[in-house]
C-alpha cells in the first residue's frame, strides 16, 4: 500500500496536464463539463500507476524477501527499480515543460480575449489563477522528485558498497514523501489565500473607483444645466 500510494503521487502530473489542457483549450464550454471527467481522470492516474508496481512486483516472490515498513529489496535485480525511476523522471520533466507552455498560453489569452463573453473570461480568469497555485506544485514536484529519484539511483548502485544498516536507514531517509506531501499543502494554501487576498483588495478599489468616475459624471451631468441657465 505505501508504494502504492507513492507511485500515485509520482503521477499526479499526467492527469494534473491533462486536465489544465482540456481546461485551455475548451475554455468556453469548461465550465460545463461532466463530474466524469474528473473521475476518469482519477481512474486514469491509477491505472498509470499500477504500470511500474506490476513490472516490480510481478516475478517477486514474497518468501525469503526482506520488507521493511517503505520498501521491498531483492538483491541482485536493481534494473526493474533504476528503470521505474527513469520513467519517473522523464514524465515529470515532460509534465513540467508542458506546464510552463500551459501557464504561457493561457497569460496571452487573457490579455487578447478581453472583449470575449463574461464566462469566457471568467473561465480564463480562473485558469490563470489555479495555474498559479499549481505552479508552486509542479515546481516543488519536480524538484523533489528528480532530488529523491537520483538519489534512490544512486542508493542502488552504491548498496554493495554500504554497510547493510546505513543501506537502509539512507532508503528510509530518501522515501521523504508524507514531508513533501505537508509542505506542498502548506505552500499551495498559502498561495491560495494570498490570491484570495489579491482578488479581494482588487474588487474593493475597482467598487471605489467606480463610485468614484460615477459620481463625477453625475455631477457634471448637474452642473451643465446650471451653466447653460447662468449663459441664458
Amino acid at each position: 500500500m505505501y508504494n502504492t500510494g507513492l507511485w500515485i503521487t509520482t503521477c499526479t502530473a499526467v492527469p494534473l496536464i491533462l486536465e489544465r489542457s482540456v481546461a485551455t483549450y475548451r475554455k468556453e464550454k469548461y465550465e460545463k463539463s461532466s463530474v466524469c471527467f474528473g473521475i476518469s481522470l482519477s481512474i486514469l492516474q491509477c491505472l498509470i500507476a499500477a504500470v511500474p508496481l506490476s513490472f516490480a512486483y510481478s516475478n517477486t516472490a514474497f518468501d525469503g524477501v526482506f520488507m521493511p515498513y517503505c520498501s521491498v529489496y531483492k538483491p541482485g535485480f536493481p534494473d526493474v527499480a533504476q528503470a521505474n525511476a527513469f520513467a519517473s523522471i522523464g514524465a515529470q520533466a515532460t509534465a513540467r515543460l508542458l506546464f510552463g507552455y500551459l501557464f504561457r498560453v493561457n497569460k496571452e489569452l487573457r490579455q487578447s480575449m478581453l472583449e470575449s463573453s463574461l464566462s469566457t473570461r471568467f473561465q480564463l480568469e480562473e485558469n490563470k489563477n489555479s495555474m498559479q497555485c499549481l505552479k508552486i506544485y509542479a515546481n516543488l514536484s519536480t524538484g523533489f522528485l528528480f532530488f529523491q529519484t537520483f538519489s534512490f539511483i544512486w542508493l542502488l548502485r552504491e548498496s554493495k558498497y554500504l554497510r547493510h544498516e546505513h543501506y537502509l536507514a539512507l532508503m528510509e531517509f530518501n522515501c521523504a514523501f508524507p514531508l513533501y506531501g505537508i509542505i506542498s499543502v502548506v505552500l499551495v494554501t498559502q498561495r491560495m489565500q494570498k490570491l484570495r487576498n489579491q482578488i479581494s483588495s482588487s474588487l474593493t478599489s475597482h467598487v471605489q473607483l467606480e463610485s468614484k468616475l460615477y459620481h463625477e459624471h453625475f455631477q457634471k451631468q448637474m452642473d451643465e444645466p446650471k451653466s447653460k441657465t447662468t449663459r441664458f
